[in-house]
């Protein structure tokens, strides 16, 4: 097989496409890991204020 300058183009372009396919799939799953992170903290703060209200309450 020769390693023609289209073979190398080719070949490069794929390469590219790739990396920017995986960056896009990592960036996409730490944004839905900062969303699910922030979602924690806000039931744990919700289920604070209910407990506290639940306890005033006896």
């Amino acid at each position: 097989m020769e390693f023609t300058p289209e073979l190398v183009g080719q070949v490069l372009t794929a390469v590219a496409t790739g990396s920017g396919v995986y960056a896009g799939i990592r960036a996409d799953i730490k944004a839905l890991r900062d969303k699910a992170d922030r979602a924690q903290h806000t039931a744990d703060t919700a289920h604070k204020r209910i407990d506290a209200i639940y306890r005033r309450e006896k």
